[in-house]
């Protein structure tokens, strides 16, 4: 979705920089440089999105929809090597179920997500 939105603002940005004027555009200096290119034109990496992380016994990566009850319920992989330890205080727990959310980079090795870094979201 997001890149659907920035693809329309950038045809509405080029579609306003044309003219439908058949009048050719005004002379410019010679010994004028064009400016230089902003940083902005440039597209800024993607900020990752926190997702949850739940354990009903075995930690794993919220990767469908998740339910909102209480405690919200939602499945994907097994996360190896989760230690809730590590995030004491970032998440809730209710009986045996713990939650939270996470910033979390690593890889699916095709059994399990594997962790290399997690921040509380």
């Amino acid at each position: 979705m997001r890149y659907a939105v920035a693809l329309a603002a950038l045809l509405l940005a080029a579609t306003a920089c044309t003219s439908d004027s058949d009048e050719p555009d005004q002379a410019t200096d010679a010994n004028t440089s064009p400016p230089p290119a902003s940083a902005d034109a440039n597209p800024s990496p993607e900020i990752p999105e926190p997702v949850i992380v739940m354990d009903v016994g075995r930690p794993e990566l919220c990767t469908g929809p998740v339910a909102e009850s209480y405690p919200p319920q939602c499945g994907g992989p097994p996360i190896r090597g989760w230690n809730w330890a590590d995030y004491e205080g970032s998440y809730d727990q209710v009986g045996q179920v713990r939650w939270g959310e996470f910033v979390v980079e690593g890889h699916f090795d095709g059994d399990e997500f594997v962790v290399t870094s997690a921040e509380p979201a």
